[in-house]
């Protein structure tokens, strides 16, 4: 955050915890309806977004080191009989196109290939699913249950998965192993997206079937998202940047109109809390008419 007009005797103490996390400021920026990264708390995988859809955990081992890369350390190990993690249906998981899905999938080398048609996301057969078909060697994604865009799948290393449909229903898979440098790409025919009330599964199918064996990471929802192969990059390289440690953290006040005189607790109340990072300030003393505002910052201890 810059805010416009003059800082007055900001003010450091310590340092805050937390950092900001590329992979999930990359998908914020595309209003997502979720976005699950690095937090587990309460036998839950904690949605990022802001938007509080926290996904429950049904037997999943919930581990904290080896995910795809620094701002996705975090995953969740599916044993492929009885694991999943869930969220009740709500009216904003009906999705409707365009619309895209982000997830990142590891499948082990020795993988049982009885686990066909094994969903890593599902809103059940009948909404959309990305899955396998009908073999372990390859990742699909299914709007409405229809056989649909197939991708040939990695074991036994990191793979980002985009799934989406565009405007005019036409269905796309992306895939991309860690290790390569480019996406491998899928479209099918006119697949919309169902309209049932399953609730949201990874690892699973709604109706508690097709259980998937290997890892999940980086999970999002973009509704109203059909993005380009560039902004596509994006959301895979933000995996592999290092996260960013907020620094101090200020509360932000403003008077108007400034008046000159210093930061008073009784009269000036907090705007906002901006770690300094995010943060610029003129450190010089406080300016006359030109402002029309004045802005003081202070830590928060």
């Amino acid at each position: 955050m810059s805010l416009q007009g003059a800082w007055s005797n900001p003010v450091v103490v310590g340092t805050s915890d937390g950092a900001v996390n590329p992979y999930v400021e990359k998908i914020k920026e595309h209003s997502p309806l979720f976005v699950l990264a690095n937090e587990f708390a309460g036998g839950e995988w904690k949605d990022e977004s802001g938007n509080d859809r926290h996904f429950i955990n049904v037997g999943s081992s919930l581990v904290t080191s080896g995910g795809p890369g620094p701002s996705l350390t975090h995953y969740v190990d599916l044993d492929g009989v009885d694991d999943y993690l869930e969220l009740a249906h709500e009216a904003a998981l009906t999705l409707s196109n365009p619309a895209t899905i982000v997830l990142w999938v590891w499948v082990a080398s020795d993988a049982s290939p009885s686990h066909t048609h094994a969903c890593a996301l599902s809103k059940g057969g009948s909404d959309y699913e990305v899955r396998h078909p009908g073999d372990i060697s390859s990742i699909s994604f299914a709007p409405e249950a229809s056989s649909s865009a197939n991708e040939s799948l990695q074991h036994g290393e990191w793979v980002a998965v985009i799934a989406w449909n565009r405007v005019d229903d036409s269905t796309l898979i992306r895939v991309r192993p860690a290790s390569s440098g480019s996406w491998s790409q899928t479209i099918a025919g006119a697949q919309p997206f169902g309209t049932a009330t399953n609730p949201l599964r990874i690892g699973g199918r709604g109706s508690g079937d097709r259980h998937f064996d290997g890892r999940v990471a980086g999970v999002a929802i973009l509704p109203g998202a059909d993005l380009s192969l560039e902004e596509h990059d994006a959301i895979f390289d933000a995996a592999f940047e290092e996260p960013e440690e907020l620094g101090d953290a200020y509360l932000i006040f403003r008077r108007t109109p400034p008046t000159g005189e210093p930061f008073d607790p009784e009269v000036d109340t907090p705007i906002a809390t901006v770690p300094s990072n995010q943060l610029t300030y003129d450190d010089e003393g406080i300016g006359e008419a030109e402002y029309e505002y004045q802005v003081f910052a202070r830590k928060v201890d």
